[in-house]
């Protein structure tokens, strides 16, 4: 996990951002980065990281 990865979940969570914000925010920037193409996958890693 890398600062460009949470960068923007953590700068919006002071307005209140969701946890299902903060997960499809990271599903984006892992998506961009094209390291993992399985969708489950993909859902899950964003998962864990927005907790």
């Amino acid at each position: 996990v890398d600062r460009k990865l949470v960068k923007q979940t953590v700068m919006t969570s002071v307005y209140g951002v969701t946890y299902i914000g903060a997960r499809d925010q990271i599903k984006r920037r892992l998506k961009e980065r094209g390291l993992i193409t399985d969708d489950k996958l993909l859902f899950s890693a964003a998962c864990y990281a927005a907790k």
